[in-house]
């Protein structure tokens, strides 16, 4: 015979909820570190030299391990983490290569390239799931190889606690 145990919410012994089932019997963890910041069209710039993503506006930020200003993600807890990035850069006529790099502990894990081939637009996107370890920190940049015109018409950066 099977025993059941009714639960509907789970809480450390300091009272702090983990866990709550609600009654369709989903799980939800209202602590899972998580975060998103975005940047609007930044400017024309000259971005031949590669440039760090800063100065972020914060859309979450569940746990507080992003900060905003400098663009740097601190991972919170050992595990998998779904990190995503988006960057799409405009008016890049005469750029032959762009490129978007995301960075732990400032060792380059991804690069993503994009030749406009003298188009005005481009998108560099980045979505991986990643082992990461408590206090990496994590960053995305930006960088032009010859124009000094490129724009950058948005920033999307963002992460989850996966498990």
């Amino acid at each position: 015979m099977a025993s059941i145990i009714g639960v509907e919410t789970l809480q450390h012994t300091n009272g702090t909820t983990a866990a709550t089932i609600d009654s369709s019997g989903r799980i939800l963890q209202p602590a899972k570190p998580a975060f998103r910041g975005t940047l609007p069209l930044v400017g024309s710039t000259d971005y031949t030299t590669e440039t760090d993503i800063t100065g972020y506006t914060e859309s979450f930020d569940t746990g507080g391990n992003f900060n905003h200003t400098t663009g740097i993600f601190t991972v919170p807890v050992d595990g998998l983490y779904q990190i995503n990035f988006t960057i799409s850069p405009g008016s890049a006529t005469t750029a032959t290569n762009l490129y978007a790099r995301l960075y732990i502990d400032g060792v380059r894990i991804f690069k993503s390239r994009h030749d406009p081939q003298g188009g005005a637009s481009a998108t560099l996107n980045y979505s991986s799931v990643l082992n990461l370890t408590s206090g990496n920190e994590l960053k995305v940049s930006f960088q032009s190889d010859t124009d000094t015109t490129v724009t950058i018409d948005g920033i999307d950066f963002s992460g989850f606690l996966v498990g």
